[in-house]
């Protein structure tokens, strides 16, 4: 294993230091991202990509009170949304797109078959 300076902790304690820097990654923007050794040997399970998932709260009583209601414009793909922003952060909107987007009506059940089971039956 290789120690931090400092004391700090173990980094890749299953790689030294050289086999850490002799890999490289391989894919662009918007690609499945894989590790390839110098000598072009594909690494076992490193095929996967990230998936993120995003799951919106309904405004609370409090917010209502306050007269606040849902800053987020969901679109009609299920994966994207606009989050709209008011005079005291500028006026504008930025769109998002998840792997898995999740409404403020979308219940705990629907989120856990939709994200974590599968993780969680990849283990078992």
């Amino acid at each position: 294993a290789w120690e931090m300076p400092g004391g700090v902790g173990t980094v890749f304690p299953s790689a030294e230091p050289a086999d850490i820097l002799r890999r490289s990654p391989k894919a662009g923007i918007g690609e499945t991202l894989e590790w390839e050794d110098a000598g072009g040997a594909q690494g076992t399970g490193q095929n996967e990509s990230i998936q993120v998932a995003a799951r919106f709260r309904p405004v609370d009583e409090n917010e209502e009170k306050l007269g606040d209601s849902l800053c987020v414009q969901f679109k009609t793909d299920g994966q994207s949304c606009s989050i709209i922003t008011d005079g005291n952060y500028g006026q504008g909107e930025v769109d998002f797109t998840f792997d898995h987007m999740f409404q403020p009506a979308v219940g705990q059940e629907d989120v856990y078959v939709a994200v974590a089971q599968p993780i969680v039956e990849g283990v078992i």
